[in-house]
């Protein structure tokens, strides 16, 4: 890890460490939603442009059978919930994350069919038993900070991507979608090309984006991968 990433983590844990009740976000210039936080589950940041896309695709989310992986806030799933999808389920390693989730989901999307796990990835789901998966998942390669369960969504091993698709190959139906996103200034130790291709998958849409203000500035590449 270079000095420039050492110091976004740095940026992005202070901007984690100040104190607010609940966070703003936009789904679209007509939907605004109000997200409850917690100083254990990484903030809303880049996961918002994620989940906007998504929420941009109603033709992608309608009927399906989708998961969250990382869910964080519970924004994923609630942007899947409000664009038609049947089911999702929400996935965090850090329970944390998912006691939070399942609070957002109640107040942004309620009476929605939710499904709750604490694991890691997708080992606790059934083979072939979803059609869309996204994963918001952390940008830098290294360990947590053993003083800050938070960056846990900011740092990984370099072998989670290789995981990640191994498992979501497993779990999604023939023709189901993965969608993510990667920042150009993580460096390429989670950049989810490679490791897609190789377990099986195709690049059904890819945009690159930039970003020149707040926190987290740069060019970042939305993926909708598919699965042969």
């Amino acid at each position: 890890m270079n000095a420039a990433q050492r110091d976004q983590i740095r940026r992005q844990l202070l901007n984690h460490s100040r104190s607010i009740k609940y966070q703003r976000v936009a789904l679209s210039a007509g939907l605004q939603l109000s997200l409850e936080t917690s100083p254990q589950v990484t903030r809303v940041m880049s996961s918002k442009l994620l989940a906007r896309w998504i929420y941009g695709m109603p033709d992608l989310c309608e009927g399906s059978h989708a998961i969250d992986v990382g869910t964080g806030t519970g924004l994923q799933a609630i942007a899947m919930h409000l664009a038609g999808a049947e089911q999702v389920v929400c996935i965090d390693i850090n329970s944390a994350s998912v006691a939070l989730a399942s609070r957002n989901i109640r107040r942004c999307a309620p009476n929605r069919r939710t499904a709750f796990i604490t694991g890691d990835l997708l080992e606790s789901v059934d083979s072939h038993s979803a059609s869309l998966i996204l994963f918001a998942h952390p940008y830098f390669s290294g360990a947590a900070l053993p003083d800050s369960p938070e960056s846990a969504g900011m740092l990984a091993p370099r072998t989670l991507q290789r995981r990640f698709y191994a498992e979501a190959h497993r779990v999604l139906e023939s023709g189901g979608r993965v969608g993510t996103m990667h920042w150009t200034f993580a460096g390429s130790g989670q950049d989810p090309l490679r490791p897609a291709i190789e377990a099986g998958f195709t690049i059904e849409r890819h945009e690159r984006c930039s970003l020149q203000h707040g926190i987290q500035r740069g060019t970042f590449d939305k993926y909708l991968f598919r699965r042969r």
